[in-house]
């Protein structure tokens, strides 16, 4: 069956990650699943060997001009009567399920309802043709706009399952609906795509990583503006002058962490000190697995140490951060923007530590055991939902909004 997956692009190593781990996921427990994306042409890659199949026309992004679009996407089947049979190639009309991995898309952060708005438009077109929607584990909310909570709350119902990756983004959608039957809670699909590697790498001779996040300059300004910069800072020049080499990680290329990173570069003039840009989503984790420890803000590349448990300093801007630390028992090493930098100087020295460090690893194996199991049956739920195909709608009604929607 060919399944669309909506929502991650190859700019970010986290989205890059999660669509890695979607197809992976499904080729292990369906024989027939096809992974088809909604991409321009050069944007377009195989995934773990298995063949991409691309919708045309493209529909592109949620933004500005989507509908115009999305109808020239709708329409073109009508063409092709007998069927569009080029390989590599699809139509919206072939598209047997939508699989959604936005990670952090609805929410009052982006200050952006027209993106929730015509998400919900393409998951109507998928829901009232009896296609499953999955919105597969993300965070969502907080929905204090009146306008993003009812675009939200229209959305729900076209939603066969609904999976919220942390309790509080659950209270947000659970706060939107009367009917829940649709609301899971499960941990991101990253965590467990690759397995770590056993034995994990030794740790007590190995660099530290750093991953800074241009977000904590933007949407994050209120909290860190003033004085991120000068804290990841300190903290490369604190690990380096204990000899410890440092290693500036690029985890999203679109520009602002790279800007970063050389800023970094320029400020610390060390030999001890490497920088990784432009890497691909597995190279970087198998880096971060192997490191000492992480100081990071980009959630996927602490998600990608905790997966192999790494201890990691995290300094975040939303609810999502706090929901991963609570997972791993870690919720101390999540940072706080309002705590002077001499308590983040304690954190660095106690992963220094090789004691210390090692009994974090152990809680945070312990945990990573836990997080699988409840990673296997989420996708068991979600490939039971596919395998079931499309389901021609019963209602007489609906079936007449399927053909003239």
């Amino acid at each position: 069956m060919i399944v669309e997956i909506h929502g991650a692009g190859f700019h970010n190593r986290g989205a890059e990650l999660m669509q890695l781990a979607v197809v992976d996921a499904l080729r292990r427990r369906l024989e027939s699943f096809e992974p088809a994306l909604d991409a321009a042409p050069a944007r377009v890659k195989d995934l773990l060997g298995l063949p991409i199949i691309r919708i045309v026309p493209p529909r592109g992004t949620l933004g500005a001009g989507f509908r115009r679009r999305f109808l020239r996407q709708k329409l073109l089947p009508a063409l092709f009567r007998s069927g569009l049979e080029v390989p590599g190639i699809t139509t919206i009309a072939n598209c047997e399920a939508l699989l959604d991995i936005s990670g952090f898309l609805h929410t009052d952060y982006w200050q952006d309802v027209t993106r929730t708005r015509n998400f919900s438009t393409l998951t109507r077109f998928y829901s009232v043709r009896s296609r499953p929607v999955v919105l597969l584990p993300q965070a969502f909310g907080p929905f204090t706009n009146p306008p993003l909570r009812t675009a939200f709350r229209r959305l729900m119902p076209t939603c066969t399952l609904i999976f919220a990756r942390d309790p509080q983004s659950m209270h947000y959608i659970e706060e939107l609906s009367p009917i829940r039957d649709n609301l899971r809670l499960a941990p991101d699909i990253t965590l467990c795509f690759p397995p770590a590697p056993t034995p994990p790498h030794p740790f007590e001779t190995s660099y530290v990583c750093i991953i800074p996040s241009a977000r904590l300059l933007d949407v994050g300004a209120p909290m860190w503006a003033d004085h991120y910069y000068d804290y990841i800072l300190g903290a490369a020049s604190l690990i380096l002058q204990q000899g410890i080499p440092v290693r500036l990680l690029e985890h999203e290329s679109s520009g602002g962490d790279r800007a970063i990173i050389h800023r970094l570069e320029s400020d610390l003039h060390s030999p001890l000190l490497t920088t990784v840009l432009g890497a691909a989503a597995l190279d970087l984790k198998r880096i971060i697995w192997d490191a000492r420890f992480v100081i990071g803000s980009r959630y996927h590349s602490l998600a990608a140490a905790f997966s192999g448990s790494v201890p990691s300093i995290g300094l975040g801007w939303c609810h999502k951060y706090d929901g991963l630390y609570d997972d791993f028992h870690c919720s101390e090493l999540l940072f706080s923007s309002t705590a002077p930098f001499d308590d983040f100087e304690r954190l660095i020295m106690r992963l220094l530590d090789n004691s210390h460090n090692a009994n974090y690893r152990a809680t945070i194996a312990q945990q990573m055991a836990v997080i699988t199991r409840d990673s296997e049956e989420m996708w068991d739920s979600v490939a039971k939902i596919l395998s079931r195909g499309v389901q021609k709608p019963s209602n007489p009604i609906r079936k007449l909004i399927s053909l003239i929607d």
